[in-house]
């Protein structure tokens, strides 16, 4: 399985059988193949994680598939492709066919807004965070904070069931680390860590302050929790996992 970053919250995830899309809305995509399944999912409507664009892609790949968030306004061009969208709410568990594949996603409420998701495919589980994140606030009153944290364990909670049910971990969580939380920016990954964990996290939301990985895997470090946080340099970078 391969991980290419495309840029903010924009992740493309490359395996044998199936092609993933992850909240494009701007930066140079791959090229996909014309004959390889892809899905491409949007977690919700905010501009930085949602462009129409993507359904273009419809027009380069044969067998596509859209799992999008229930936020996000119906429009002349998804109505054509009915077949091909799947609208989703929070707090469902849904299995998808493309072609001879199947998923089985799992969607989770955000904190902010639209949807997180987890995605089993090809033997492998996908988490993608969206906007879900432990949005503290300095500035905000207390019992907004507050809420934040209550909201964002209720979602890890439900997460840590599932993996404890079926005892699978997730491969590749893409999680918000965003800075302009400063100092609690590490908040959402920290108690993700804890109370849920994955093979690999890559860090997204950080709005160019790549350095802001190097801070965090020094709190991990200090706080002796476990670092699997996968270190980003630059859009379009490459992992192969």
């Amino acid at each position: 399985m391969k991980v290419k970053y495309i840029g903010h919250s924009s992740f493309a995830v490359f395996m044998d059988e199936i092609n993933i899309l992850f909240d494009y809305y701007k930066g140079e995509l791959p090229r996909f193949e014309e004959d390889k399944p892809l899905v491409v999912f949007v977690s919700h409507r905010h501009y930085d994680h949602f462009t129409r664009k993507i359904f273009n892609l419809a027009d380069e790949v044969k067998n596509i598939c859209y799992v999008i968030s229930d936020d996000i306004p119906t429009d002349s061009r998804m109505r054509n492709l009915k077949d091909k969208v799947i609208m989703l709410s929070a707090n469902c568990d849904r299995l998808i066919k493309i072609g001879d594949i199947e998923l089985y996603i799992h969607t989770y409420e955000s904190t902010d807004e639209g949807l997180a998701f987890i995605a089993d495919v090809c033997k492998k589980r996908l988490y993608h965070a969206g906007d879900l994140n432990y949005w503290y606030w300095e500035g905000e009153p207390y019992p907004w904070n507050e809420d934040q944290e209550k909201n964002y364990m209720s979602g890890l909670n439900l997460m840590k069931e599932l993996t404890k049910k079926d005892g699978k971990a997730i491969d590749a969580a893409f999680i918000p680390l965003d800075n302009r939380q400063e100092d609690n920016a590490y908040l959402g990954i920290e108690y993700f860590i804890k109370f849920v964990g994955a093979k690999h996290i890559f860090p997204m939301h950080f709005n160019g302050s790549y350095d802001i990985t190097d801070k965090l895997k020094q709190r991990l470090l200090q706080n002796k929790m476990t670092d699997n946080v996968v270190k980003i340099e630059r859009e379009g970078e490459e992992f192969t996992l």
